[in-house]
Formats: C-alpha cells, sequence, structure tokens
C-alpha cells in the first residue's frame, strides 16, 4: 500500500505512527529532527507522550533498536545549521533508554588540498569567526577544525526517510523542524507498505552507514556497528527505489567524489524522453542540461507535450552553503542555460515559475531546503518523490534517496492538488496538464521568462560542472 502525504501535519502523524509501531528496528535518516517537536497523534499523547524525545524514549525502552543517521552540515561554512544537527542528537543520545546507535554523518568527500589553498581567503575568514565564538557553543568538528584545520566537505547527505522493522517506510519531505508551520510547508511524502521496497531501502541505509563509519562520524551513543543488509531485489516496477550514492576521490584537486549509483538520473532520462503530454516538475534548482535535453527531444516528437516548472531557489543546496566566491555566480548562470534549452523547445508549451513569497529569486537568498517542494509528474502516470534536486550534484554525487510510482490515480491526484495548492482554485485533470493554467498563477508563484545568461564583468570561479 501507498499512501502520499501532502500537509505537515499528516506526515508528521504518519512518521510518529510508523515509529510508533516498530518492534524490533526503527531507522530514521534525516536532515533534522527537533527533539521538542510536539507529536500530534492522539494514541500516543494518550499515553503521556508529548514530544519526540519522548517517543524515542519510549520506542527504545520496549527493546527497539535505534539507528539514527543525521546528514551533518559544514561546521566551517554552514555553521547553524551545523550546530543544529549537532545539538538534536545530543539530545535524542541523552534521552534513549536501550539499543541505540545515532551519528552525525558527513559525505566522506574531501576537499584537495590545491582547493584549500585557492579559497584560503574565505577559509581564514570563516576560522576567525569561529574561532571568536563563544567556546561552550562550539561542536566537537568545530573544535578538531580549530585544533587541526579544516576538513571541508563539498557533498552531502540530503536524504529523508524512515524504515520500520525492514517492513515499512516513509520517504521524501520530512517536516521535523519545530520552526515550520502548515503554511510554509511545500514538499510530499510517500507512506510505503511493501517489505521489498522497505528492504532496498535498509540495504541502501546500510551502505550509508557503512561509509559513515568509513568516514569516521561520531557517535554520539552506542559505539556503531555495521548494519546486516538482508539482499533484497527492488520490488516492482512500479514501486522503484532511485537513490545517489559517490565514493570519496582522492588527491590535491579532488573536488567531487566518484559516481557509484545514479538511479534518479537514469530512470529521469528515460522518463523524460517517453514524455508526451504534461510534465510537472517542482524543485528547488534545475540546472541538469542532459535532463533539459531529454525534455526537449521529448517537446520535438511530441507537438502536444505540455510542461510545468515550478522552483524554489530560495531552498537551493550549494557547496559550503554558496560562501565560496563564484559559486552562487556560477549556480546561477548554470541554472540559466539549463532553462533556456526548455524555453526554447516548448515555447509557448511552457510555463515556469519560482516561490518568491517576498519576491526572492537569488540562490543568494536561502530558505530552509526541507520546505521545498520536490516531486515530478509525468503523463499522469508516474510519480517521483524524495529528496532529489534536477541539479548535476544531487543527481551523481550527494547522497540522496526518492521513490519512483507508477500510478495513474496517485499520479493524477498530486497534480490537481498541487494545481489547487498554488492557483488557489479547483482544477481538472486536463486544466492543470496545460501550461496556459499555470502561467496564470499569482503569489506566492511568480511566472518568468527564462533568458541566457547574462555577460558578467568578472568570470565566474571554474569549478566542476559536477558541483553545482
Amino acid at each position: 500500500m501507498t499512501q502520499l502525504l501532502h500537509t505537515r501535519s499528516e506526515t508528521l502523524a504518519a512518521l510518529e505512527t510508523l515509529a510508533a509501531s516498530a518492534t524490533e528496528e526503527l531507522i530514521l535518516a534525516l536532515r533534522t529532527l527537533s527533539p521538542d517537536l510536539p507529536l500530534l497523534t492522539e494514541a500516543l499523547t494518550e499515553r503521556g507522550l508529548n514530544t519526540w524525545s519522548d517517543l524515542i524514549a519510549w520506542v527504545t525502552r520496549r527493546g527497539v533498536r535505534l539507528l539514527m543517521a543525521f546528514g551533518d552540515e559544514d561546521p566551517l561554512f554552514d555553521v547553524d545549521r551545523h550546530r543544529r544537527v549537532w545539538l538534536e542528537a545530543s539530545a535524542f543520545a541523552n534521552v534513549h533508554q536501550g539499543n541505540a546507535q545515532i551519528l552525525c554523518a558527513p559525505h566522506g568527500q574531501q576537499l584537495g588540498k590545491l582547493w584549500t589553498l585557492r579559497f584560503r581567503r574565505p577559509i581564514r575568514a570563516a576560522l576567525w569567526r569561529l574561532a571568536t565564538d563563544d567556546t561552550r557553543r562550539l561542536t566537537l568538528p568545530q573544535r578538531a577544525t580549530l585544533a587541526k584545520g579544516p576538513t571541508l566537505r563539498p557533498q552531502r547527505i540530503a536524504q529523508a526517510f524512515a524504515v520500520a522493522d525492514g517492513t515499512r517506510a516513509l520517504i521524501g519531505g520530512v517536516p521535523t523542524d519545530m520552526r515550520q508551520t502548515d503554511q510554509d510547508w511545500h514538499d510530499i511524502a510517500a507512506l510505503i507498505e511493501d517489505a521489498d521496497f522497505a528492504g532496498a531501502l535498509r540495504a541502501h541505509f546500510a551502505d550509508c552507514w557503512s561509509a559513515a563509519i568509513a568516514t569516521g562520524a561520531p557517535t554520539l551513543a552506542s559505539e556503531p556497528r555495521p548494519v546486516a543488509a538482508v539482499s533484497r531485489r527492488q520490488s516492482r516496477p512500479e514501486l522503484r527505489l532511485l537513490r545517489t550514492l559517490s565514493d570519496p576521490s582522492d588527491g590535491p584537486l579532488a573536488f567531487t567524489g566518484t559516481t557509484r549509483i545514479q538511479d534518479a538520473e537514469t530512470h529521469l532520462l528515460r522518463i523524460f524522453g517517453a514524455a508526451r503530454h504534461h510534465v510537472y516538475i517542482e524543485t528547488p534548482a534545475f540546472r541538469h542540461p542532459a535532463l533539459a535535453e531529454a525534455l526537449a527531444d521529448a517537446a520535438r516528437n511530441a507537438p502536444d507535450l505540455q510542461l510545468t516548472v515550478v522552483l524554489h531557489p530560495g531552498a537551493d543546496a550549494l557547496p559550503f552553503a554558496g560562501a565560496l566566491p563564484g559559486t552562487l555566480a556560477r549556480a546561477e548562470d548554470a541554472r540559466d542555460r539549463t532553462l533556456a534549452i526548455l524555453a526554447r523547445s516548448f515555447g509557448q508549451r511552457a510555463a515556469f515559475l519560482r516561490y518568491a513569497p517576498q519576491g526572492r529569486d537569488s540562490v543568494a537568498e536561502r530558505a530552509t531546503d526541507v520546505l521545498a517542494g520536490r516531486v515530478i509528474v509525468v503523463d499522469g502516470t508516474h510519480i517521483v518523490l524524495g529528496s532529489h534536486s534536477l541539479t548535476l550534484r544531487s543527481m551523481r554525487l550527494d547522497t540522496e534517496a526518492s521513490v519512483l510510482i507508477r500510478d495513474r490515480s496517485l499520479a493524477q491526484d498530486v497534480l490537481a492538488r498541487r494545481a489547487r495548492k498554488w492557483l488557489g482554485v479547483s482544477q481538472d485533470a486536463a486544466d492543470a496538464a496545460q501550461a496556459e493554467t499555470w502561467a496564470a498563477a499569482r503569489a506566492p508563484l511568480e511566472a518568468f521568462a527564462p533568458t541566457a545568461p547574462a555577460p558578467r564583468t568578472t568570470r565566474p570561479l571554474s569549478l566542476p560542472d559536477e558541483v553545482f
């Protein structure tokens, strides 16, 4: 059974119920999880459980093995997010009452020494800010950075999912930050009760867990041990796990890892190329020329193909939080080139919109990225949702997990709900699949016309394309 979760409240309730239902093992692979986040499920609050701290204590007290992996952020350039992850992980380490392993896991890729030398000025400035900060606020990685020098990691672990007993899973947008509200929430998740899919997701977690241990990710509870993964085939083609994994590369010029698994890119190239009626894309960023070319080919082969692209630029993720010189310019140029491919190919058959509640249109003005929508609907039959953005970095380098669902009823319902959410009126399936319907969207969405990158007075920094 697959149930799509469209609101913050129903997603939180589903995650709470999933965690509480675990009898042997609970896996939580998240970007953030506030320990003081109030529980919404009445059956749990009636037990006297009021927050996620209470829930984790209760679950582990019943003998359930807890494996919790937080995707750590850069301790030097993304200080606030990094500290929040460590505070949350530490809080759960203090309340668990049983067999628990809790990791703050960075990606294993390290920046080569020549790149570190190239960026010595912003690195020195960031080190000075860290050294003059309140020492009581420093995390273990930040203390190590000041004592031994920085270990810069240009890739990240972006996925968000939970697995209970290897048979039930929740994947996609997980609203686990207390600062979020229903009005802010724009993502979507899937609750999947399917032993094959959940088993495949658990095996993926086992790979990530082993990589985190090899990286030396600090443990905040019991000593981490490898997760035994029972080999499972993917479930039927109608429900497929899409993941991205990359292995660290060494050397003085190392910036990007070596792609090991790129399921999402492979399947999206195939699905986009076969599109015939309508493609709906909602993503923080679109910087993937090959995916754009696949859509362009489909537009030439299918004269009636419609395209809707909704961007959440404030949630775009750049290496080192965009702090390195030239990265913002490179990202915006790559975005503009990619969207220009689509604009030329589709013409009036495409609608381009961006989420701009305060007129934001630059990746420099970042919001909480877990709020952004990440969902694709193709021809009213295919849904892709999860942690992936349509960027080279997300599709080839970062650690990501999404799900491909082939279900006409669910796909058409997703499109209708997104139209109702963004357009504010009820749209039938035919109208929601027309670009002109979306072109009339109002605030907080705004329509825009993609253009090729404008000439710049200074040349943007030369970095590998996959960084963006």
